[in-house]
């Protein structure tokens, strides 16, 4: 069995009392650790905050949102048909991420794993919306 990579926090450098990368290891971090690789985890973790971002709007932009992101998807992965699980996964994790932090507004604009004395880290950068 292999062991998975535990993901740490970068430790926030702001005044800001909302570690999102916290939030992002608590909400999806079981997710991202699902990637073999850190190339895969860092696409689980794409994947997370594309759901955070999509969770911020309401319901019907919501589901424009996640038409959108599936045409992207399709475009840029042109061997692809079946999107069924990633439509799961992203539906999922919209879910959690509201269920766990249904009044957190920070937007999500970078998310990336840094490897770090042996550890790997997220570090993410976010802005708070109107």
């Amino acid at each position: 069995m292999k062991k998975k990579k535990k993901l740490h926090p970068q430790k926030s450098k702001s005044a800001c009392p909302i570690n999102v990368s916290e939030m992002i290891i608590n909400y999806a971090g079981d997710y991202i650790s699902l990637g073999d690789t850190i190339v895969k985890r860092q696409n689980y973790l794409n994947l997370a905050c594309v759901a955070w971002n999509i969770s911020l709007l309401d319901g019907y932009k919501r589901g424009l949102a996640i038409d959108n992101f599936l045409n992207e998807y399709k475009a840029n992965n042109p061997g692809i048909e079946n999107t069924d699980n990633l439509i799961y996964d992203l539906n999922l994790l919209i879910e959690e991420k509201l269920k766990l932090y249904p009044s957190q507004k920070l937007s999500i604009l970078k998310a990336e794993i840094v490897r770090e004395n042996e550890e790997e880290k997220i570090i993410v950068t976010s802005y708070k919306r109107n």
